[in-house]
């Protein structure tokens, strides 16, 4: 294990990241033979390089040491390797691009599909499931410009029914990331570090993927919805009940999966306001979960959104224009709209008892500063007063609950 690099935080796995007893290598022929050359003595090694088998990296690292430095480097060897694999897999990566390095566009993109809607089931072999044609291709086209070649059942591809299967020396090399194996549900992944440090183009990536597997734009005129959601589920079967009364009745906060608090974050370092909130609870067949979920629902930041980071797909992009070549926000006369943002709040008020900054964003359709300067005018000049606060520790904007003075 190279204790130097740390893919997490860097965001590479080099091939001194991977475990030597579970990596196999094919070798270029004119190197094979160098090697074979100069250990003849070595007979294990020239039946493995004359049958074609793949060999381990724990065995040719063994063999390397004792040879000249110059010549068979670990270097040396990974430039002249054609195919990794595991042991127990037909198919591996051809011509593997290494070190593996996910600092792009194409690796945030990677990442997130694996996080998001894909994953590394109990064997350790990564998978990737979307219904659309389209958003499958640019994902296996997304994985070769930061692996390789690589063996996809074409079948799976085109078809779309079931996930696509991708070499199991993939999900060795996703682990180093911190994808784990195994489901998801019960797991509170988070994203890398080397993601939330990232450059512009590896979090546009990550986000862009991520949205497209676990968001959606909704437009419903009769509700008035005009938003972009993005879901994720927490298993809360271990959780005490009286917690979860609590999160149901919104007394307290809920306890939310920490990608969809990382999400939130990276939003807002792009000024891109959203707000994540609890949405309904899910009875499975060994656990019951929370789904959690996050909200971008003012112009501005729809219209950011679609600037920085968009969907992939052609039907998510021409809904989100839709979205905002409707949002055509009420236009108040000077000076007044304090006064229609104070009507605003009465009618919340008389219908619920109390009011949040959200409540009159979602209802006059304006942005969370805007609505917060005035709500700050409001209470200054005492029509209405701050009754109590929910401020999540997890860095989400705070949820102030207001009532009418007047």
């Amino acid at each position: 294990m190279n204790t130097k690099n740390n893919p997490k935080k860097t965001g590479v796995v080099c091939l001194k990241n991977l475990p030597d007893d579970l990596i196999y290598l094919q070798l270029r022929k004119e190197f094979k033979k160098k090697l074979i050359e100069e250990t003849k003595n070595r007979k294990i090694l020239i039946k493995s390089f004359k049958e074609g088998h793949a060999i381990s990296l724990m065995k040719i690292k063994h063999v390397i040491k004792h040879l000249d430095s110059e010549k068979f480097s670990i270097k040396k060897m990974t430039e002249n390797i054609i195919e990794l694999k595991t042991i127990s897999s037909k198919k591996g990566i051809i011509n593997p691009i290494l070190p593996f390095n996910f600092n792009s566009e194409e690796g945030g993109n990677v990442v997130a599909g694996f996080i998001f809607d894909g994953g590394v089931n109990t064997k350790g072999r990564p998978t990737y499931g979307d219904n659309c044609l389209d958003i499958r291709i640019s994902f296996v086209e997304s994985c070769k410009e930061v692996f390789g070649n690589l063996h996809i059942n074409n079948k799976e591809l085109m078809e779309g029914r079931n996930q696509i299967n991708f070499p199991k020396v993939m999900g060795l090399i996703l682990n180093e990331l911190g994808i784990e194996n195994g489901s998801k549900l019960n797991k509170n992944k988070e994203i890398p570090e080397f993601i939330l440090k990232g450059n512009r183009e590896t979090i546009k990536g990550f986000l862009q993927r991520g949205f497209e597997d676990e968001g959606s734009p909704v437009f419903n005129k009769k509700k008035g919805d005009r938003i972009i959601v993005f879901e994720q589920n927490i298993d809360i079967s271990k959780i005490n009940e009286n917690i979860i009364k609590l999160v149901k009745n919104r007394k307290i906060l809920p306890i939310y999966p920490k990608t969809i608090i990382q999400i939130n974050k990276l939003l807002r370092s792009m000024k891109i306001n959203s707000t994540i909130y609890f949405s309904k609870e899910k009875k499975h067949s060994k656990s019951t979960s929370h789904t959690i979920r996050l909200k971008i629902n003012d112009k501005e930041s729809l219209e950011r959104f679609r600037e920085k980071i968009n969907f992939l797909s052609k039907r998510k992009k021409e809904k989100l224009q839709e979205i905002i070549k409707s949002y055509k926000q009420i236009q108040y006369q000077n000076g007044k709209s304090e006064e229609a943002i104070l009507k605003i709040c009465q009618k919340v008020y008389a219908e619920k008892g109390e009011f949040s900054s959200q409540d009159i964003m979602e209802v006059s359709k304006r942005s969370r500063s805007q609505v917060n300067n005035i709500l700050r005018k409001l209470c200054k000049s005492q029509k209405i007063k701050k009754i109590k606060s929910l401020v999540s520790e997890y860095g989400t904007h705070p949820f102030y609950i207001y009532k009418i003075e007047i």
